[in-house]
């Protein structure tokens, strides 16, 4: 009897979906990966209150709920008793956080003007509440230990030392209820009562500013050594317009938001020979002097003063009125040839003319120059030959965006570069020769190898050799490992450095592995294809988690579109394979041809042996080399038929593959460009 397989429409339905199918469950591990790595950081909250990891100077004091905290104003308070503002050295002072709502969870810790956490916090009895150690430093942090709702919670906090520390102010995330939480909330400042301040305050709830007789407060000079030195926090927590060759900058400003206010940071270089000087930031609608917001940061005599301004022209003739008006905080010196200040500015008070609102997006400008004797504290014109710069594109305040050439950092540019090349270009098509082309090229060799497997193996060795040297560069740079700080709604970055650690040692460890591959019959050979297949994958798919992951960290510069540019390179290899799949179940159905009977096997004689080789065993196209007498890419049953349809399929293929490579190469190409010249 002769069994044969008669090919038709209703064969190629079920081995066309049946292949789609296997290949689309394989695909899954991909975005399975993405939804495991990112979606463990959103699995929890905290019923019985934060950890001690939620808190400290750079911590992003955010309850991991999986929703966006609130940008609306908070509707909670914390007050000292019977309204006190100042601090003394060991004191101890009782707070009361509150609101016109009750509220299930908190996370409390006070900031010193220098950016440590300060002071001692003391729970009440009854143990609704427990002390963090915030920063390995203990009984820094409070929180809550249930999630009952409390209309308010009364502790007590013991002051630092005054002379160190200066102004504290108390940093609050509240949460409502599950999904309704406001983070890292500004909600009291308490100054040390030795030192008198400027008396300028600003009222959140109404937008008014209360202006008494202000008093200039001197500040102690601390050295820096001459230099501005790039803050890590840029792009992580802060926005920031920098300057910068590595981490030495010509000058730097950072902003933070508060919910109603932002923190701004300036750093500046005035001429040394200036005894007396002043930095400036200002908010214009174009990158040209002209209808500008300024806000003034003025050093004279040994004391800092803030002032609000208004640009008419190419001049600064006015002050505000009045002068200090939207800015609490003023802080800074003026040392070794570098003038920092820091301050608060409210960002609305629609009463002022010439105040801009820094919910609206408006360009950045910074300035700095001598400071005139007479009248005092007024501001002599910055250098002519030395412009002000200012941002190409207006600034999101709300956002931490890097702005500047100190984004620039070298070696961290180089490294994503070399990673992009090695993974998305040639590990990409080495994978695919590799999968798909070992029947097209049949018993073509090269150097006494076959071309697929010496296209592959050049492609592989690339790309190892890419990803050992970027490894090298990035631990050259961080000097070290480097532990990502949490970035508040984007933890899962913290687990960029472990993940680029663990595909660098799967790239290695997949060479090493095909030194000890066993022979092409040994039983074992199909452990160590599977397993060569498994540790190759797992490097692919992680890289291109991890390669996401470096999209969005500071240093890297990047902007967002260059993530959806990978996915999309992502999406484009999963389809590239779906239909190779279905063509290789075809090619398979056409190889074949129909089965011979038992009866047909015994009486051929001749030709015995190839059919039971050829049909039944199949390590067509699995081995480097012609020894072992296999014949990859010959024509069974002498079939001419089947041969033209054959050689068709492989011309298609090997369109594809260039084809591919043009795709992969553009995709490496672009993602590049992106990385380097951002």
């Amino acid at each position: 009897m002769i069994f044969g397989i008669v090919f038709s429409v209703d064969n190629l339905v079920p081995a066309i979906t049946k292949g789609v199918t296997l290949y689309l469950k394989m695909s899954l591990f991909l975005p399975l990966c993405f939804v495991a790595l990112i979606g463990f950081q959103l699995a929890d909250g905290f019923g019985t209150g934060a950890p001690d990891s939620r808190c400290g100077a750079t911590a992003g004091m955010v309850p991991e709920h999986g929703t966006p905290p609130q940008t609306e104003q908070i509707p909670f308070i914390l007050s000292a008793e019977n309204g006190q503002t100042t601090y003394t050295t060991g004191e101890i002072i009782s707070l009361t956080l509150e609101g016109d709502r009750t509220f299930t969870g908190f996370l409390i810790q006070a900031l010193s003007s220098s950016g440590a956490i300060v002071g001692k916090m003391i729970a009440p009895p009854g143990g609704q509440s427990k002390l963090l150690n915030c920063g390995n430093i203990g009984r820094n942090g409070i929180t809550h230990t249930s999630n009952l709702a409390k209309s308010s919670f009364t502790f007590q906090w013991e002051g630092p030392d005054t002379e160190t520390n200066g102004a504290v102010t108390f940093l609050v995330t509240v949460v409502e209820n599950y999904s309704t939480f406001w983070v890292k909330q500004f909600l009291l400042t308490l100054t040390a009562s030795e030192v008198e301040t400027p008396t300028t305050t600003v009222q959140q709830e109404t937008g008014e500013t209360t202006n008494l007789s202000p008093t200039v407060t001197p500040l102690a000079q601390t050295t820096v050594g001459g230099k501005i030195q790039y803050d890590p926090q840029c792009g992580v927590v802060k926005g920031c317009f920098v300057d910068c060759s590595g981490n030495d900058c010509k000058f730097m400003v950072t902003w933070r938001d508060l919910g109603t206010a932002v923190q701004f940071e300036l750093f500046g270089k005035p001429d040394r020979s200036f005894n007396d000087a002043w930095v400036a930031v200002g908010f214009s609608s174009d990158t040209r002097m002209g209808d500008d917001s300024v806000t003034e940061c003025v050093y004279s005599n040994g004391f800092i003063q803030g002032f609000s301004s208004y640009n008419t022209g190419y001049s600064n003739p006015r002050r505000l009125n009045p002068p200090k008006v939207g800015l609490i905080n003023v802080d800074g010196y003026y040392n070794d040839g570098v003038l920092f200040c820091s301050f608060i500015r409210q960002k609305s008070l629609p009463q002022i003319q010439g105040f801009f609102d820094l919910e609206q997006d408006w360009h950045i400008m910074f300035a700095h120059g001598k400071v005139l004797q007479v009248p005092a504290w007024q501001l002599y014109m910055h250098s002519t030959t030395d412009l002000p710069p200012a941002s190409a594109a207006r600034i999101d305040y709300q956002s931490v965006v890097v702005i500047g050439s100190a984004a620039k950092f070298p070696l961290v540019k180089a490294h994503g570069c070399l990673m992009i090349i090695g993974w998305v270009l040639f590990t990409g098509i080495g994978l695919v020769v590799a999968r798909y082309y070992k029947s097209v090229w049949g018993d073509k060799t090269f150097m006494k190898l076959k071309i697929w497997f010496q296209v592959h193996r050049a492609c592989m060795v690339t790309a190892v050799g890419l990803n050992i040297i970027a490894f090298i560069l990035i631990f050259i740079e961080v000097k070290g490992y480097s532990d990502i700080p949490d970035i508040p709604g984007k933890g899962y970055l913290r687990s960029h450095p472990v993940l680029g650690i663990i595909v660098t040692v799967l790239c290695v460890a997949n060479p090493v592995m095909a030194l000890f591959r066993p022979g092409p019959d040994s039983n074992k050979r199909p452990i160590f294809n599977w397993a060569h297949w498994g540790v190759g994958m797992t490097a692919y798919i992680l890289s291109a988690i991890c390669i996401c992951f470096g999209f969005q960290l500071g240093k890297s510069s990047t902007p967002d579109y260059a993530i959806y540019i990978m996915i999309v390179y992502v999406l484009y290899i999963i389809i590239f394979d779906v239909v190779f799949e279905v063509m290789e179940l075809l090619n398979k159905k056409e190889k074949k041809g129909p089965l011979m009977s038992i009866y047909q096997i015994v009486c051929s004689t001749s030709s015995t042996k190839y059919h039971v080789s050829r049909e039944n065993v199949k390590v067509e196209g699995m081995e480097m080399s012609n020894r072992n007498g296999t014949e990859n890419g010959t024509i069974p049953n002498g079939n001419h038929v089947t041969k033209d349809k054959i050689r068709k399929s492989d011309k298609i293929k090997t369109m594809l593959l260039a084809l591919h490579i043009a795709f992969t190469g553009a995709f490496a190409l672009v993602l590049v460009l992106v990385v380097a010249l951002n």
